[in-house]
C-alpha cells in the first residue's frame, strides 16, 4: 500500500535506511532534500520498504512537484525487492497515479534503470503523462586504477600528461567557501540562474556533506603557488560511489589538464571497489559528455516526468 507523507511525518532513520539501502544516489536523503527543497514529502510503500520523495513549492495557492536544483534524478528508492518474503515493489504508473491531486503539475527526474535503480524497462506512464529522456554517465570502479587508466581516451590521457608536465598536485586541502568563491567566479557569469540563495545552498550541502563524513575535496594546484587552486571539485559519497556535484577550473586550468588531474585523483582513490561507480551527474551539454566519456564513462539515460492537471493555471510560472 502507497502512502503520502509530509516530510514532519516521515521516520526519518527509516526514510534513510530505504534509501542507503536501495544502493543508489544520495539525493533522497531526508537531510539532503531538507537542504534543496522548498518543501518536500514523500510515498512510502509498506514500512519503508520503498520511498519515493516529492519535492513541492506553492505560489498563488498552487502546488507543484518540482526537480531542485543540485537535485538531479529522484524517483523509487527501494530496499532489495528480489529478497525472499519481501512483496514486489509497485510499477512506476503505480507510483505516478499515487501522488496525491492537490500536486496540479509534476517535472521530476527520475532514476534510470542501470546500476540498481528500480524504475523498469521501458518506462510505463499513466495516461496524461510524459517523459524526457536525459543523458547521465558513470564509471564502474570496480577494476583497479592501471586498468581503469587503460579505458581514458587519448585526449584524456593527453591532458594527464599535460597536468603531469605541468607539475599539477593534487590534495585535499580545500574548504567549501574557497570552491564556492572559484565557482561564483569562474562559473557565475555563465549560470545566472543562480542567486544567493542557491550559492547558499551550495555551500550548505558541502559543509554538511563533510561534516556527516560524507563529502571529498579535492584541487588541483602548482607547488609554486600552493595557496591558489587551479581546479577544484567536490564529490559527495553516495551509496553507490563517489558523485561529482560541484566543481570548476581558473582560465590556466582549461589548457593544462588541471580538472583532468583532478578526477584521476579520485578515480585512483576510489579504484578497485566490487560495484562503485563514480557518478559524473550529466551532461548534455556536448564537451562535459566528451570529457565524462573520456575516462571510459558509460551513459545511463535517466527521465524527467511531466504531468498537467490544470496547464492554464501554471503559465507564467517557472522553476
Amino acid at each position: 500500500m502507497l502512502h503520502y507523507r509530509e516530510s514532519a511525518q516521515i521516520d526519518r532513520a527509516a526514510w534513510d535506511a530505504c534509501v542507503q539501502q536501495a544502493g543508489r544516489t544520495a539525493y533522497g536523503f531526508s537531510w539532503y532534500l531538507d537542504l534543496v527543497s522548498e518543501h518536500w514529502g514523500g510515498l512510502v510503500y509498506g514500512n519503508y520498504d520503498a520511498v519515493f520523495p516529492l519535492p513541492w513549492k506553492q505560489r498563488a495557492g498552487l502546488r507543484w512537484v518540482y526537480t531542485p536544483f543540485f537535485c538531479q534524478q529522484l524517483g523509487v528508492f527501494a530496499r532489495h525487492p528480489e529478497a525472499p518474503g519481501k512483496s514486489a515493489v509497485p510499477a512506476t504508473g503505480e507510483w505516478l497515479r499515487a501522488i496525491p491531486r492537490r500536486f496540479r503539475k509534476v517535472d521530476l527526474a527520475v532514476g534510470g534503470t542501470k546500476g540498481a535503480l528500480p524504475l523498469e524497462a521501458p518506462l510505463t506512464l499513466p495516461d496524461g503523462w510524459s517523459s524526457t529522456e536525459r543523458p547521465n554517465f558513470a564509471l564502474d570502479l570496480s577494476l583497479e586504477a592501471d586498468a581503469l587508466r587503460t579505458n581514458y581516451e587519448t585526449n584524456t590521457r593527453r591532458n594527464l600528461k599535460k597536468a603531469q608536465a605541468a607539475g599539477l598536485l593534487t590534495d585535499k586541502n580545500l574548504a567549501p567557501a574557497e570552491l564556492l568563491a572559484l565557482i561564483r567566479e569562474h562559473q557565475g557569469p555563465k549560470l545566472p540562474a543562480l542567486g544567493k540563495q542557491e550559492y547558499n545552498r551550495i555551500l550548505a550541502i558541502m559543509e554538511q556533506a563533510l561534516s556527516r563524513g560524507l563529502g571529498t575535496m579535492i584541487r588541483a594546484f602548482d607547488p609554486a603557488t600552493p595557496d591558489t587552486a587551479q581546479a577544484g571539485a567536490f564529490f559527495l559519497h553516495a551509496p553507490r560511489g563517489p558523485l561529482y556535484l560541484f566543481g570548476t577550473t581558473t582560465p590556466a586550468a582549461r589548457q593544462n589538464g588541471a580538472m583532468t588531474l583532478v578526477f584521476d585523483a579520485l578515480i585512483v582513490q576510489k579504484s578497485g571497489q566490487h560495484g562503485v561507480f563514480l557518478d559524473f551527474e550529466g551532461s548534455a551539454i556536448p564537451g562535459l559528455a566528451r570529457f565524462y566519456q573520456g575516462f571510459g564513462a558509460a551513459q545511463e539515460p535517466y527521465h524527467t516526468l511531466h504531468m498537467r492537471r490544470f496547464p492554464l493555471l501554471f503559465k507564467g510560472f517557472g522553476r
